[in-house]
Formats: C-alpha cells, structure tokens, sequence
C-alpha cells in the first residue's frame, strides 16, 4: 500500500467538487480529487441558470465550459396552477442567457481541466476508511483491486447527495419528506439541438414534471413525486412512465403519440436507498 501526502483531499469529482479544487489549487495547495467513476454514466443536472457566469469567469472556467457544447436556454417555461404556459425570459438577467448541458462531458470536461492546472485527479476510486490523528488526516483509498493510504490536513466531501465521508463521521441526515425524481433520458431525431427551446415545468396531481433538451439530439425527462404515490415495481417499468406521459402532460412539444415508440437501452439506479431519494435513470430511443 503506497502512501502520499497532500494539503487537502476533495472527495467526489463533481462541478462542486472540482470548484473547490481549483480554488484552493490557484492558493498554491496541493490538491487531490477521488472521483468514484471514470464520468462513463449519464449524469443529472443538466439545466443551469445564467447564475452560473459568474463562477465561470471567476475559476477561468469559460472556455472548457464552451468545448463541452452547451445549448443556450433564454429562460423557463411552467404551467404552474392553471394549463396555461407562462414565460420565464432570461433576456432581461444582465448576467446573460442559461444553458442546457450534458453532465457526464461536462464534468469529465471540468476535472480534465483541474488536472491540467496542477490537481492530481484519481479515477474510479473510493474511500473506504479515514481517521484523523494528531492534526492530520489519514484517508485509504481503493479501486477494488489496489490500496493506497493518503494524508490531508483538510478532507472535503463532495460527494452529494450520498455524503459517504460525512455519514461515516456520524454526521446524519435531516429528513424532510418522500421526495423522489424518476428520469428519463430519450434520443432521436424528435429530439434536434436546433428545436431546444426553455426547459419546461409543469405541476400534475402527483407532483411535477420537468423537462430539457441536451446535447446529442436528446431531452431529460423528469417526474418530481413522492415515493407513497408510485408502485415500487413500476419505478422500473417504462410501459408505465409511458402512459403516464401520455396521459398526464399537456403542454410538452412533442405528441404524446411518439411516447409509444420508446425502446430502453439501458437504465441504472442512482441510488440504493429509495425510502429518502430515488433518482431512476432511464436511457431511452425514439425512431
């Protein structure tokens, strides 16, 4: 078991992860980012708000952001209480227009970037035990195959919503509700760049659905409920999503027609832990 010694440890390889690293890393530390992947799966979080500039600008992150090739968003449109359409225009917000983008370049995109500024970066990683000691932190580290012991005077988690180094400190989780995201991710030529167009909200009986055009000819598709109003068995059964599309949007683009042409290709389970936050990821073709 190799060891090696660092200023600080971030912990998840994420844009909150990488944005921690670069600014400590631009403060002359020396910086380690253990991302769990190697960024090969889908990824959620694909809308973001011209709120984002400014971090950008600040961490000299503008051009990676633009190689990634981002669909610009000029604002939200929701049916919130009522079937009419209401426009959210982002022509007036002096920081400038939104984005649409596709998370797992995005990300891979960011660390690639925290690298090449001095950030060592260890893929496909995870922590598997951490102490600290007089001052000191002592994390090991592994792929499943190798060890490697590193020491930090400062470990950040970054890791989301699973907080895998917080928890094991004991550090719980405050509960608020049942809340669950059931997505899907559709390809096809239904689906161009060109027709992007505002990410679209609309409020249903069984909470919300969402909706936004990504990079590669593909939309997100996302229902916001709770996790008492939805059969366990039909979380995964994309017959039942389908009809529940067809029968439940009224404002979406696309016919509800083309819902019955819907082919998995795969799919995978962000979570194990269903009673808090489930997030399904259904990756999906349209003829």
């Amino acid at each position: 078991m190799s060891s090696r010694r660092y200023d600080g440890v971030v912990l998840g390889g994420g844009p909150a992860g990488v944005a921690t690293a670069l600014a400590l890393v631009e403060q002359g530390a020396r910086i380690l980012i253990v991302e769990g992947s190697h960024y090969e799966a889908a990824r959620i979080g694909e809308t973001l708000s011209p709120a984002l500039a400014g971090p950008l600008r600040r961490l000299r992150l503008r051009e990676t952001f633009e190689a990634t090739g981002p669909l610009a968003s000029f604002g939200i449109r929701s049916a919130w209480g009522s079937g009419h359409l209401r426009d959210r225009s982002y022509v007036f917000d002096p920081r400038g227009m939104g984005w649409h983008v596709d998370r797992r370049r995005l990300d891979a995109a960011l660390a690639a970037t925290a690298e090449a500024r001095g950030a060592v970066v260890w893929r496909g990683q995870r922590c598997a035990f951490s102490h600290r000691s007089a001052g000191r932190w002592s994390l090991t580290l592994t792929d499943g195959v190798t060890t490697h012991e590193v020491f930090a005077d400062v470990v950040v988690d970054a890791t989301g919503r699973r907080a895998s180094f917080a928890r094991r400190r004991s550090n719980g989780r405050v509960i608020h509700d049942r809340l669950v995201a059931i997505v899907a991710c559709l390809a096809g030529p239904h689906f161009r760049s060109q027709d992007a167009g505002p990410a679209l909200v609309e409020a249903v009986e069984e909470g919300w659905w969402y909706s936004s055009a990504v990079p590669g000819d593909r939309l997100v598709l996302a229902l916001m409920t709770d996790a008492d109003l939805h059969p366990r068995a039909a979380i995964s059964d994309l017959s039942y999503w389908t009809h529940q599309l067809g029968h439940r949007v009224s404002c979406w683009p696309t016919p509800p027609a083309c819902w019955a042409a819907m082919a998995p290709v795969g799919s995978r389970s962000a979570t194990r832990r269903p009673r808090m936050t489930l997030c399904r990821v259904m990756v999906c073709s349209v003829p």
